[in-house]
Protein backbone atom coordinates (compact mmCIF):
# COMPACT_ATOMS: atom_id res chain seq x y z
CA UNK A 1 0.00 0.00 0.00
CA UNK A 2 2.72 2.45 0.62
CA UNK A 3 3.59 2.81 -3.47
CA UNK A 4 -0.04 3.93 -3.82
CA UNK A 5 -1.57 7.22 -4.03
CA UNK A 6 -5.22 8.16 -2.02
CA UNK A 7 -7.68 11.04 -2.34
CA UNK A 8 -9.61 11.80 0.81
CA UNK A 9 -12.89 13.31 -0.27
CA UNK A 10 -15.16 15.79 1.73
CA UNK A 11 -17.80 12.74 2.74
CA UNK A 12 -14.58 11.17 4.02
CA UNK A 13 -14.70 8.52 1.22
CA UNK A 14 -11.27 7.27 0.30
CA UNK A 15 -10.09 6.12 -3.15
CA UNK A 16 -6.85 4.30 -4.30
CA UNK A 17 -4.61 5.16 -6.89
CA UNK A 18 -1.92 3.28 -8.61
CA UNK A 19 2.21 4.10 -8.22
CA UNK A 20 3.44 7.20 -8.55
CA UNK A 21 6.92 8.50 -8.77
CA UNK A 22 8.82 11.86 -9.19
CA UNK A 23 7.30 13.17 -12.43
CA UNK A 24 9.83 16.39 -13.32
CA UNK A 25 13.45 14.91 -14.01
CA UNK A 26 14.19 12.92 -17.14
CA UNK A 27 16.76 10.32 -15.09
CA UNK A 28 14.10 9.80 -12.50
CA UNK A 29 12.25 6.30 -12.27
CA UNK A 30 9.10 6.96 -14.46
CA UNK A 31 7.52 3.51 -14.47
CA UNK A 32 4.39 3.28 -14.28
CA UNK A 33 3.94 6.60 -16.33
CA UNK A 34 2.17 8.57 -13.21
CA UNK A 35 0.78 11.45 -15.25
CA UNK A 36 -1.22 8.90 -17.75
CA UNK A 37 -2.13 6.41 -14.45
CA UNK A 38 -3.52 9.25 -12.64
CA UNK A 39 -5.80 10.24 -15.56
CA UNK A 40 -6.96 6.50 -15.94
CA UNK A 41 -7.13 6.03 -12.54
CA UNK A 42 -8.63 8.74 -10.50
CA UNK A 43 -9.83 11.28 -13.09
CA UNK A 44 -11.76 8.93 -14.87
CA UNK A 45 -13.44 7.06 -12.04
CA UNK A 46 -17.15 7.63 -10.90
CA UNK A 47 -16.23 9.27 -7.59
CA UNK A 48 -13.99 11.82 -8.88
CA UNK A 49 -15.95 12.72 -11.28
CA UNK A 50 -18.92 13.27 -8.73
CA UNK A 51 -16.67 15.14 -6.67
CA UNK A 52 -16.54 17.51 -9.46
CA UNK A 53 -12.70 18.31 -8.56
CA UNK A 54 -10.35 20.18 -11.57
CA UNK A 55 -7.31 18.71 -13.14
CA UNK A 56 -5.26 20.20 -15.36
CA UNK A 57 -3.40 18.56 -17.40
CA UNK A 58 -0.58 21.24 -17.69
CA UNK A 59 0.03 20.59 -14.87
CA UNK A 60 2.71 17.96 -13.26
CA UNK A 61 1.26 15.77 -10.46
CA UNK A 62 2.53 18.00 -7.42
CA UNK A 63 1.09 21.03 -8.79
CA UNK A 64 -2.50 19.15 -9.06
CA UNK A 65 -2.30 17.84 -5.93
CA UNK A 66 -1.27 21.12 -4.89
CA UNK A 67 -4.24 22.27 -6.88
CA UNK A 68 -6.88 19.72 -5.07
CA UNK A 69 -6.17 20.17 -1.58
CA UNK A 70 -6.99 24.01 -2.26
CA UNK A 71 -10.00 22.38 -4.03
CA UNK A 72 -10.82 20.53 -0.82
CA UNK A 73 -9.27 17.13 -1.06
CA UNK A 74 -6.46 15.26 0.50
CA UNK A 75 -3.92 13.52 -1.48
CA UNK A 76 -1.00 11.46 -0.18
CA UNK A 77 1.30 9.79 -2.65
CA UNK A 78 4.74 8.25 -3.20
CA UNK A 79 7.71 10.54 -3.76
CA UNK A 80 10.14 8.24 -4.86
CA UNK A 81 13.04 10.18 -6.80
CA UNK A 82 15.19 7.18 -7.56
CA UNK A 83 15.63 3.85 -7.45
CA UNK A 84 18.00 4.32 -5.09
CA UNK A 85 16.64 6.66 -3.09
CA UNK A 86 14.19 5.74 0.24
CA UNK A 87 10.14 6.58 -0.69
CA UNK A 88 8.55 9.19 0.96
CA UNK A 89 5.05 9.44 1.80
CA UNK A 90 3.76 12.92 0.85
CA UNK A 91 0.56 14.50 1.51
CA UNK A 92 -1.35 17.41 0.59
CA UNK A 93 -3.89 18.38 3.01
CA UNK A 94 -6.77 21.02 2.40
CA UNK A 95 -7.00 24.19 5.15
CA UNK A 96 -10.35 23.46 6.37
CA UNK A 97 -11.27 19.73 5.70
CA UNK A 98 -14.64 18.53 6.86
CA UNK A 99 -14.80 16.45 9.89
CA UNK A 100 -15.52 13.38 7.56
CA UNK A 101 -12.22 14.16 6.28
CA UNK A 102 -10.45 14.26 9.70
CA UNK A 103 -12.64 11.25 10.78
CA UNK A 104 -11.22 8.82 8.05
CA UNK A 105 -7.57 9.63 9.04
CA UNK A 106 -8.40 8.54 12.33
CA UNK A 107 -10.43 5.83 11.55
CA UNK A 108 -8.19 4.44 8.50
CA UNK A 109 -6.09 1.41 9.72
CA UNK A 110 -4.43 1.40 6.07
CA UNK A 111 -3.26 5.26 6.60
CA UNK A 112 -2.17 4.59 10.04
CA UNK A 113 0.15 1.78 8.58
CA UNK A 114 1.65 4.70 6.01
CA UNK A 115 4.37 6.24 7.40
CA UNK A 116 4.24 10.30 6.17
CA UNK A 117 7.04 11.91 5.90
CA UNK A 118 5.39 15.04 5.46
CA UNK A 119 2.10 16.48 5.47
CA UNK A 120 1.38 20.25 3.56
CA UNK A 121 -1.26 22.23 3.71
CA UNK A 122 -1.02 25.33 0.89
CA UNK A 123 -2.66 28.35 1.41
CA UNK A 124 -2.28 29.20 -2.02
CA UNK A 125 -0.76 27.64 -5.64
CA UNK A 126 2.86 29.22 -4.52
CA UNK A 127 4.89 26.69 -3.51
CA UNK A 128 6.44 29.18 -0.38
CA UNK A 129 3.07 29.52 0.87
CA UNK A 130 2.61 26.49 2.72
CA UNK A 131 2.04 25.29 6.47
CA UNK A 132 4.11 22.06 7.37
CA UNK A 133 3.21 18.86 9.84
CA UNK A 134 5.46 16.31 10.62
CA UNK A 135 2.95 13.81 10.29
CA UNK A 136 -1.17 13.09 9.91
CA UNK A 137 -1.10 13.26 13.58
CA UNK A 138 -0.03 16.90 14.33
CA UNK A 139 -2.04 17.71 11.46
CA UNK A 140 -5.33 16.08 12.69
CA UNK A 141 -5.17 16.87 16.20
CA UNK A 142 -4.34 20.77 15.13
CA UNK A 143 -7.54 20.82 12.55
CA UNK A 144 -9.56 19.11 15.66
CA UNK A 145 -9.03 21.93 17.78
CA UNK A 146 -9.96 23.84 15.28
CA UNK A 147 -13.58 22.42 14.41
CA UNK A 148 -14.12 22.19 18.60
CA UNK A 149 -13.31 25.76 19.10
Amino acid sequence: MQEQGIVIFEDGTTLPFGKYYCPDEPEYLKSPSHEDSFLKEVITSFVFKLSNHPYNKQLNLYNNAMLLSLAGLIIILNNQCSTNSPTEILAYAPSIPTVEQIQSLEKNETLSNIKIQKVYEYQTMDWDDYIEYKNFEDYINSKSQIKRV
